[in-house]
């Protein structure tokens, strides 16, 4: 490795996770369960004017269901002296009641069915009148007072729930099911309150039978993959997720866990119609709009991730959505629009600054990077990095990124002593992550070796060897550049055993990256190969895929040749030493290593 490399860029939409409902009753009485970015500013004001939900509309058209339930309740009224002693008369005027909002009324007819007829159907339907009033306490004590069923056990059964009685929960829901073993209400209720005591085994056989007796159930389905969530089989619950979303499309329980799930097990692809669907009749949930745009995003389609972002925007503004959007303009080339977003989302989160300000500073940070502004990145990231007191950046892998962009851009500004004093002060504090540790410690020993400054490998692998070996599967890049550079720094000590030893953790790699190839090229020309060492750097120079870093390993590959040739042909070591020093665009520290060994063939 020639330079404290920045790692690369992996830019994802962040969707907050669905959190994991669990549905113990469908009854509705009980459920438990830098410049401002004008464009997208005024599209997403137009957008918050725009926009359907069905849920909305339902409640506008209960409205107008009221009007006709108040003439409905009326009519029937007028014959109440008719049909007083018939419950089944009086039952439907208390819905219409219900209907237009009066449920004192409703309970007062309730109550007189009641009196005429103490079955515990109408127990129940008088306890579901007082739970819809907020009387609760009154509701449990009538359920308690009528001969048991199994719906007056599960009502009861909920308010211990809601009591956090999980024990005494279950006693009335095993006593529901002795009366019906088959009960779906029931067998539901004991898979909510298995899952709720960490059984996810026997909360998936409590709801088998729940859909064997309702297999149109979604909320049996959701539980099921919440059972599987917890088994640690995410597949199963994707499959489970997959028949809730198709049985109950406009379930936003299932609907934003098979978004989730799927996201997880890297097959976004499985929920993008899921979403597409709920969000044609539901426009007004942010979150799925969030999943819509993540999911989207993975599949490769920035375009519909930036619209349903700009949806999510009008109906929650924050940096969150705004860094988002960002990442999304970045994705489809549109740089000066990912800039503005970026620095809107800095300005609505600058009072408080959490991880979503952050991960907007990283971003716009690695957009300056790109544009090459590197004192703007060194004022910008000292700036962002002196407002965290509390030391989250360096802590959080996704975060410390900003830290990275700092030392990298004064590396690039030629103030490689200034980087590496940053670097080490990082490196003295508790607690940074693995992944910054191990760049800084990576690039500290590239500079110090560039410079032939002296690097102690033996304490670097003795305390941070343990921290690369666990990127190896969560950032396999960090793990080879890690001992890549420590090779790279023995080699250029002339310490070609040790270097072959540590470069052998990433042989793999070798041939198909290009740093690990050149290094071994720069270990076979220090052992004197040149033909060896020239195979392997123009395999490293075509397996490269920037420009720079083309240039750079050429610039790397003269020098060698010219330190190989300097005590037996100066005429070759001077023509490629005279190449290392006029390279534009290349590694500063090797053009002054050129220099020096120019001037001592000038001595000669």
């Amino acid at each position: 490795m020639l330079t404290p490399r920045l790692p690369d860029d992996k830019p994802m939409v962040i969707a907050d996770a669905k959190a994991l409902q669990v549905v113990a009753s469908d009854d509705a009485e009980l459920q438990l369960s830098i410049e401002l970015p004008i464009e997208d500013l005024t599209e997403i004001e137009d957008l918050s004017k725009a926009k359907f939900s069905l849920k909305s509309f339902v409640a506008t058209r209960s409205v107008e269901e009221r009007a006709l339930g108040e003439s409905a309740f009326e009519s029937l009224n007028e014959k109440a002296t008719r049909f007083e002693d018939s419950p089944k008369f009086l039952i439907k005027l208390a819905e219409l009641a219900a209907l237009t909002g009066r449920f004192d009324l409703e309970e007062q007819i309730v109550r007189d069915v009641f009196l005429l007829d103490s079955k515990p159907f109408f127990l129940n339907r008088l306890g579901d009148t007082l739970i819809r009033q907020g009387k609760l306490e009154e509701a449990e004590d009538l359920f308690k007072s009528g001969v048991p069923d199994t719906s007056s056990l599960l009502r009861l059964a909920a308010f211990l729930v809601r009591r956090d009685d999980v024990v005494g929960a279950e006693a009335l829901v095993q006593k529901a099911i002795s009366i019906d073993r088959f009960d779906f209400s029931s067998r539901l209720f004991e898979g909510a309150l298995h899952l709720l005591s960490g059984k996810f085994h026997d909360a998936i056989r409590s709801l088998r039978l729940a859909v064997n007796e309702r297999p149109t159930s979604a909320a049996a389905r959701c539980n099921m993959a919440i059972a599987y969530l917890g088994l640690r089989d995410p597949t199963k619950a994707l499959v489970e997720l997959k028949k809730a979303t198709a049985l109950d499309p406009l379930s936003s329980n299932a609907v934003g866990l098979l978004a989730d799930v799927s996201f997880e097990l890297n097959r976004s692809e499985d929920s993008i119609t899921a979403l597409r669907y709920f969000v044609t009749y539901e426009q007004e949930m942010a979150s799925m709009w969030s999943r819509l745009a993540r999911a989207s995003f993975v599949v490769g389609k920035p375009d519909e991730a930036l619209v349903a972002l700009k949806r999510q925007a009008s109906l929650e503004d924050g940096p969150g959505v705004w860094n988002n959007m960002g990442i999304a303009y970045t994705a489809i080339k549109r740089q000066d629009r990912a800039i503005s977003c970026f620095s809107h989302a800095l300005r609505l989160g600058e009072e408080q600054p959490g991880t979503a300000y952050y991960l907007a500073a990283k971003n716009l940070a690695r957009a300056l990077v790109s544009n090459e502004s590197y004192a703007k990145v060194v004022e910008f990231t000292r700036t962002i990095l002196e407002k965290d007191v509390e030391g989250q950046i360096q802590k959080d892998g996704r975060l410390a990124d900003l830290v990275v962009l700092h030392v990298h851009s004064l590396y690039k500004l030629r103030q490689p002593v200034r980087a590496e004093e940053v670097a080490l002060r990082y490196l003295d504090q508790v607690g940074i992550s693995d992944t910054l540790a191990v760049w800084l410690v990576s690039a500290v020993s590239s500079m110090r070796a560039l410079r032939d400054d002296e690097v102690d490998v033996d304490q670097i692998l003795s305390v941070y060897q343990e921290r690369a070996d666990r990127l190896k599967s969560v950032d396999p890049e960090q793990f080879e550049r890690f001992y890549n550079n420590l090779a790279f720094a023995l080699a250029e000590r002339n310490d070609l055993a040790h270097a072959e030893a540590v470069l052998s953790k990433i042989a793999h790699r070798i041939h198909i990256q290009p740093y690990p190839t050149a290094t071994y090229g720069l270990i076979q020309i220090k052992k004197g190969r040149v033909d060896r060492a020239s195979d392997m750097y123009e395999k490293a120079i075509s397996l490269a895929h920037g420009r720079s870093d083309k240039i750079r390993l050429r610039q790397k590959f003269n020098l060698e040749l010219g330190n190989y040739w300097l005590r037996t042909n100066e005429r070759k070591a001077r023509r490629f030493l005279e190449k290392v020093k006029q390279t534009s665009d290349g590694e500063p520290d090797l053009a002054v290593k050129a220099t020096s060994l120019l001037k001592l063939l000038s001595k000669k």
